[in-house]
């Protein structure tokens, strides 16, 4: 059972193309919460986007894919979720990612990539799409960077995300639409009979 109080809009242009992905927010798949007033932000709210749409926030983020970094996520099994640790996930991080090498224009252009962080043959489509790339800006980026202290990162989805990096992106670079878990894991299975959506509802975990 998918529980999802949002559409089944998968065939909204502003989803699926990356470069519309800054026209979700405040629309009819954003949740648009709202933060209490912040004393130490002149007592401004702050607002923050969520997908209420059947694949969730991942429909209408950014994109960006980089994993968190290996303290963070260990200081889960610190804090009582045993098991929960960087290399008891990652595993699995590698075992979902199916993705594609940057082209050599897009390496000239600082895209990189350790080819151990990545996983080849899972659902969720990773690559430097074409029509995002900075091109040659980005090595300047890079300079202005090393110039203050701030070194380039190769690759940061080994667990070591500081630097300066050209990130990687959900998007499948075939056809040059996002990806998300909708299109990785649901869409692919909507016909089993043993699977139900219900929609309009949200579930209240308190």
């Amino acid at each position: 059972m998918l529980i999802e109080p949002g559409l089944d809009d998968r065939n909204n242009p502003n989803v699926t193309d990356p470069l519309n992905r800054n026209e979700n927010a405040n629309s009819p798949i954003d949740w648009s919460y709202g933060s209490t007033p912040q004393s130490r932000l002149n007592n401004r709210s702050i607002e923050f986007t969520a997908g209420k749409i059947v694949g969730g926030s991942s429909m209408i983020n950014g994109m960006m894919y980089i994993r968190t970094a290996v303290r963070e996520i260990d200081c889960w099994e610190q804090l009582g979720a045993k098991g929960w640790n960087w290399d008891t996930l990652w595993p699995f991080y590698k075992g979902i990612e199916r993705f594609v090498d940057p082209t050599p224009e897009q390496a000239e252009a600082g895209a990189g990539v350790i080819p151990e962080y990545h996983g080849r043959s899972g659902d969720v489509a990773v690559s430097y799409p074409s029509q995002l790339l900075t091109g040659n800006f980005s090595s300047t980026l890079a300079a202005i960077w090393e110039a203050l202290g701030v070194s380039v990162c190769q690759d940061a989805n080994g667990g070591n995300v500081e630097g300066y990096t050209v990130r990687p992106m959900m998007v499948d670079r075939e056809s040059g639409l996002r990806a998300s878990a909708a299109t990785a894991f649901y869409y692919p299975i909507t016909d089993r009979a043993n699977l139900s959506l219900i929609q309009g509802t949200a579930l209240n975990l308190l």
